[in-house]
């Protein structure tokens, strides 16, 4: 709308589709790693900087800081870039919205990943950090930096499932995809899915153990590879592959 104010990552104003809104309305562009993009041919933008401090002795919380500005600084625990943006994203707009900075701490103290996305579940001798709800090459790549720093010292197991949507380039986003994930060194990965040998392939050109890489139609065609793991299993793809019922019932939320 004509007049309105539009907050968004910074990075978006790197495409050319953007250039429309310039006119009409106020930009807030957020920014957590720094200026990358020209922002001169773009009209009505305020440029904010939020910074991720990460200090000692406070484990795996973290503070969020505003650059220009730091006694805006919440509290929060994010382990990934993607959380990080989003985060500010929602600091940045809670506060501009007028809500108090005390009210929005207890908020985020409170926040709790949403069923089937990052939750993580035990049962047995195995946990799950279940991100089902949906996939694409961004968000995979987010989802396992946000696992592998969760999950360091702790034996992995990884169900991929195919990202589905992504037009007549699929293959190449999937190898694309697989050839950047941060995966532990000698763990065990299963692809599920139409694209699961194109994702081996891409695998093995990592010069991974093809011993320990498997590739499956379904997603219930896994279920022997867990009976038999013990350690923390990761599991992601589009909602089509229902790697969500992999989990056993009885389960309990971390």
């Amino acid at each position: 709308r004509s007049g309105g104010r539009v907050v968004l990552p910074a990075t978006l104003l790197a495409y050319p589709e953007f250039n429309d809104i310039r006119a009409t309305v106020s930009v807030d562009a957020i920014a957590t790693e720094g200026w990358e993009h020209d922002f001169q041919t773009f009209g009505k933008v305020h440029k904010y900087l939020y910074r991720w401090d990460l200090p000692d002795g406070e484990g795996k919380r973290g503070r969020l800081v505003r650059a220009d500005d730091s006694r805006v600084r919440f509290r929060f625990a994010a382990h990934s870039r993607g959380m990080v943006m989003n985060l500010a994203l929602v600091v940045h707009t809670a506060l501009t919205l007028g809500v108090p900075r005390e009210s929005l701490q207890i908020c985020l103290d409170g926040w709790r990943a949403y069923r089937q996305r990052g939750e993580v579940l035990r049962y047995a001798n195995r946990q799950y950090y279940v991100d089902c709800y949906n996939a694409n090459p961004a968000s995979m790549l987010d989802s396992l930096e946000c696992f592998e720093k969760l999950f360091a010292e702790s034996r992995h197991l990884y169900v991929i499932g195919g990202m589905n949507e992504l037009g007549s380039c699929a293959e190449e986003w999937h190898q694309q995809t697989v050839r950047k994930m941060p995966l532990k060194e000698g763990s065990c990965v299963a692809f599920v899915g139409p694209w699961a040998e194109a994702m081996q392939a891409a695998l093995l050109e990592r010069d991974w153990d093809a011993a320990k890489v498997s590739c499956h139609e379904v997603s219930e065609s896994v279920r022997p590879l867990l009976e038999k793991f013990s350690g923390i299993v990761f599991l992601k793809g589009s909602r089509a592959y229902s790697l969500e019922t992999l989990v056993e019932e009885g389960a309990v939320r971390c």
